[in-house]
């Protein structure tokens, strides 16, 4: 058994009128660009709510082996998500609260590409026509591959370009499922 899906997609933002937005700061950068807009976070710092990747593909396939063994594995991937750098302006003129400025549009400037393969190993135990036993192991992150998922993006902070999130390590799981 064999599925797998391709998708290609751009969603853009653009800013035509002069009544669409009320701080005209990072209107330049944004106009045409990817639509990726930042949020702060708990963190307290802003990240990319709009994780736009402008193309990923999933596949996922599963075999039979011989004694009832099947042997399954899903991949992922995928279009690294916007780099939103920005400089934190604190002050600013008649009031006007601290603002995140875009360094580049977004879009411009991405993460790396994420590729993540999982697999799982299982067989099913009968007895009595009634019960089922299944023991299974599952690989999550089969290369163990480490992407940068997210980063500090204020570039005039202490901790600019720190590294917040990463795709998750390498997993093992076992498990037993008992079915009647």
């Amino acid at each position: 058994m064999f599925d797998g899906s391709l998708t290609f997609q751009s969603t853009r933002q653009f800013w035509t009128a002069a009544d669409a937005y009320q701080d005209p700061t990072n209107i330049q950068q944004q106009n045409g660009a990817q639509y990726a807009p930042l949020q702060p976070v708990a963190s307290g710092y802003p990240v990319n709510v709009a994780l736009n990747a402008r193309w990923m593909t999933r596949f996922g396939g599963q075999y039979r082996m011989p004694y009832g063994v099947s042997l399954s594995a899903v991949g992922d991937i995928r279009q690294g998500y916007p780099i939103l750098n920005t400089m934190n302006i604190a002050s600013r003129p008649m009031g006007a609260g601290s603002v995140a400025v875009l360094i580049a549009p977004p879009g411009t400037q991405r993460f790396n590409t994420l590729k993540s393969l999982d697999i799982r190993i299982n067989r099913s135990f009968s007895f009595n026509e009634k019960y089922r036993l299944e023991p299974s192991l599952d690989i999550f992150n089969l290369f163990n591959s480490n992407t940068i998922m997210g980063q500090q993006p204020n570039q005039n902070s202490s901790n600019a370009n720190y590294i917040g999130y990463v795709l998750s390590p390498r997993i093992a799981r076992a498990g037993i499922r008992f079915m009647f």
